[in-house]
């Protein structure tokens, strides 16, 4: 950026390296620096954030990037080096904010033709500077009211905090929540941005104490004895009328100015000149100079600027219950209150209760103390054992209580039931439609019983009334927060459209695919989840142990492994039919089972692999003798579509099997033929069906019309075309969606 001391900058707080270091130890912000230089001198800087509001939607709706302060310009700076400092910050801030705003604090008219030309909309906007050389200027200016309205307040009681703790800043910080949820527009900064100011050699908070309770407070920013800035001033004045909390708290302020020997208050804003605020009268009884020094702005997204205005329907805020405190009921509510809804916590536990109202998280996990406490402290979150309130308060119950094991293997779901009558009894006196959330991990058809349950207790009728939706969680312990606000999916299973678009609208803001089910698909989702991660761990460490007694690295060997997103990881295979076969897969697993054996490591999953497909494949057999049929049409004898190859194709023992106990086969597949036969698919067929050139067909048509059940086995676009005739009987391997409609279909998997 050139040599920085080649210029002379009156530099504001907002401008410093001070303040770009506080913004960038801040999660919710993105700090941002630009400068431009002219013949190797720094002539412009430019330094501001990017705020991040609540969840991802939120954020896309919301991206601001602010320049409080306006840039820091030197006197000398040329227009060309001025509209290249804006075009510079126009192309970095493109993709990642909707609008830039210039928040100046300075005259800035001189530069008013570059802003336009670089896209930049001049706004009006007013403030005011109160002269604070002595304390006599300052009295001369105060209005008289306020004279009055100052000494009253300290004469009965009032005090000035200049040093508070923090505890007293948190009190300060509610009531700046209240202040911003009825009155203020713009999103208020989270607690941490307060805690850190506080913290810092040049941010004051002073606060207002009457009776022991903080009543008002501003926050200042002071920097090498210049301008002092009023940041949030706020009060307590409906409660405390007599007392004028907001009056005490900016007086306060211009009284630090007398004190640090600072020239101006900077009451930073007093709204656009062409519309009435009522702070604009209360700040002018302050005896401040008007100003005004309007402000700079540049929309990059002319499309979500305007939705943002407006508001969209997906950011709406509910009201929502919990039941259950442990690990997947806090750090849910935490996550659903800091995308902004209001939470209530209900559990058994009296401490789990305690320490939510006291703002701390009933389990330890990264990130979630943080907004436990920042949730707490803007209103979002409480608890309470009073189950009857909780559901009076709220539009959607999620139920997180325990299902342990019983000893038998199932699942204990006393306390799934239990909430469940507790909740039908509060529906009782309850009007309006309500949402039930099953988020416990529960067998299928838990959530039609949990259903039943609430329609006895309540007198309701579910789908009218009320809705049950099941909605399986995927967090990590460790990373649960990020997961949570960051998931791969959302799975929403239901049978309510009403429900449906409420929960649709409540997940919207995570920003990831939602995928709406029956509730049957949504209870065992959970479950294949955490059998395949649980399959994953002992299958990676079986290949560790063949790998540590070769010598060779087993995380290197899964590195690689890893590293193939077309069939290691990915969706290939994973779709159930039938049996494995081919000429690799069963070559290579008995391979790998022989090395472990060698070496005299044990691998119970490599080994269960194979006679799990065997099972498989009898299972076929047992289907087809259960329909009483003996003439068997095959559709297709290699292992899958478009090859020849017949080793080890699974269909072929399930022919053998049936030509042994009597079965009259037929086989059709158009990429097999006896006479171009060679090599081990020769030897294959001539030692297992050695009767094959009497049971292949060259004619589909005419095996279909032979044929009492047809076998489909591997998915050749051909087979979509079949049409079965009554009283034939089709068992289909593979899944062709186009026959599950007629009549005596049977898919081996579906």
């Amino acid at each position: 950026m050139g040599r920085a001391d080649c210029t002379v900058f009156d530099s504001q707080f907002f401008q410093t390296k001070e303040c770009y270091d506080f913004y960038s130890g801040l999660s919710f912000l993105e700090a941002f620096v630009f400068g431009v230089t002219e013949n190797g001198c720094l002539k412009g800087i430019v330094v501001g954030y990017i705020q991040k509001d609540g969840g991802k939607l939120k954020q896309y709706f919301s991206r601001r990037a602010i320049v409080t302060g306006g840039a820091l310009l030197a006197d000398d700076i040329s227009d060309k080096a001025l509209s290249a400092l804006l075009t510079y910050c126009r192309n970095k801030l493109n993709k990642k904010a909707i609008y830039i705003e210039f928040r100046n604090f300075k005259d800035y008219s001189l530069y008013r033709d570059v802003f336009r030309e670089n896209d930049f909309e001049y706004i009006p906007h007013l403030n005011f500077h109160i002269d604070c050389s002595s304390e006599e200027v300052i009295q001369k200016n105060l209005h008289s009211s306020k004279k009055r309205d100052i000494k009253a307040g300290f004469r009965k009681g009032a005090i000035l905090v200049d040093s508070p703790s923090l505890d007293e800043v948190r009190e300060y910080y509610r009531i700046l929540v209240d202040l911003y949820r009825n009155k203020v527009k713009t999103p208020l900064f989270p607690f941490d941005f307060f805690e850190k100011l506080y913290q810092s050699d040049w941010g004051r908070i002073l606060l207002i104490k009457y009776q022991n309770q903080i009543i008002g407070g501003v926050t200042c920013s002071i920097l090498k004895n210049k301008t002092l800035y009023h940041w949030f001033v706020a009060g307590l004045d409906e409660r405390f009328k007599s007392i004028r909390p907001s009056t005490l708290a900016t007086w306060a302020a211009i009284d630090r100015t007398l004190k640090e020997r600072i020239p101006i208050s900077d009451m930073m804003g007093a709204g656009k000149a062409d519309e009435n605020y009522g702070v604009r009268d209360f700040k002018a009884a302050f005896g401040g100079k008007l100003v005004e020094y309007g402000r700079f702005l540049c929309i990059l997204n002319p499309v979500l600027y305007h939705i943002g205005k407006i508001g969209v329907k997906i950011l709406k805020r509910m009201n929502i219950s919990f039941f259950g405190l442990g690990y997947v009921g806090c750090v849910g509510m935490g996550c659903l209150a800091q995308n902004g809804h209001k939470v209530i916590g209900i559990d058994i536990s009296s401490e789990k209760i305690k320490k939510i109202n006291e703002g701390m998280p009933t389990i330890v996990e990264a990130g979630i103390d943080e907004i436990i406490r920042e949730q707490h402290l803007q209103g979002r979150i409480r608890a309470t054992h009073d189950y009857m309130e909780a559901v009076r308060e709220s539009d959607i119950s999620f139920v997180c209580v325990g299902t342990p094991s019983t000893n038998n293997g199932h699942l204990n779901l006393n306390y799934i039931y239990q909430t469940a009558e507790e909740i039908g009894e509060a529906l009782k006196e309850k009007n309006g439609f309500h949402i039930i959330v099953i988020r416990s991990t529960v067998f299928p058809g838990t959530n039609k019983a949990v259903g039943k349950i609430i329609e006895d207790m309540s007198g309701k009728t579910r789908n009218v009334h009320f809705a049950v939706v099941s909605n399986p969680e995927f967090l990590r312990e460790g990373t649960a927060v990020n997961d949570y606000m960051n998931p791969p999916l959302t799975v929403i299973g239901t049978d309510c459209e009403k429900a449906r678009d409420i929960m649709t609208e409540l997940y919207a803001p995570m920003g990831a695919p939602i995928e709406t089910v029956s509730i049957e698909v949504a209870e065992m989702i959970k479950y294949v989840n955490n059998s395949y991660h649980a399959l994953k761990v002992t299958f990676a460490n079986e290949i560790g142990r063949v790998c540590k007694a070769y010598g060779i690295d087993s995380h290197e060997v899964m590195r690689i492994f890893c590293m193939d997103k077309q069939l290691n990881i990915s969706p290939y295979y994973f779709k159930p039919g039938f049996a494995y076969g081919g000429s690799c897969l069963p070559k290579d697993l008995k391979a790998l089972k022989t090395m472990a054996h060698d070496l005299y490591v044990e691998t119970p999953v490599l080994n269960a692999i194979e006679s799990s497909n065997q099972h498989h494949m009898e299972n076929a057999i047992e289907w087809i003798q259960a329909v009483g049929h003996k003439k068997i049409g095959v559709l297709g004898l290699s292992f899958k579509a478009g090859t020849d190859d017949m080793r080890n194709s699974p269909i072929i023992h399930v022919i053998e099997a049936l030509y042994g106990k009597g079965y009259e086969i037929r086989i059709y597949d158009r990429s097999v033929s006896l006479a171009r036969l060679i090599g081990k698919n020769k030897s294959v067929i001539e030692e297992k069906l050695p009767h094959l050139n009497c049971m292949l067909q060259d004619d589909m048509d005419s095996l279909l019309d032979w044929a009492e059940t047809i076998i489909i086995s591997n998915n050749d676009e051909i087979f979509k075309s079949v049409r079965v005739r009554d009283g034939q009987a089709v068992i289909d391997l593979v899944r062709i969606k186009e026959l599950e409609k007629e009549n005596g279909y049977r898919g081996i998997c579906w």
